[in-house]
């Protein structure tokens, strides 16, 4: 998982047309994690976008859901979607 998909994180050609994710500083390999403090909010999955908010005030045992691939793939949908309409 990259964990830090955002415009600022994709570099693009247009002729031919191709892209590529840049800065894996948060990047694991781990199918799953619980560092949800990574990812920008405007760019987080909507499951995590109050979770994040609220991990700052939660006991340190508590129980976090998994960030996963899925994830990703949503902060890559939402940099597209500015990349292509601004």
């Amino acid at each position: 998982m990259q964990r830090d998909i955002k415009p600022g994180n994709i570099i693009a050609t247009t002729l031919p047309l191709r892209a590529a994710v840049i800065d894996f500083d948060f990047a694991t390999w781990n199918k799953a994690s619980r560092d949800h403090m990574k990812v920008m909010v405007r760019y987080l999955a909507p499951e995590f976008t109050t979770l994040k908010d609220a991990i700052r005030n939660l006991p340190l045992q508590h129980t976090l859901p998994n960030f996963g691939l899925s994830a990703d793939i949503w902060s890559m949908g939402i940099a597209e979607l500015e990349l292509v309409h601004g």
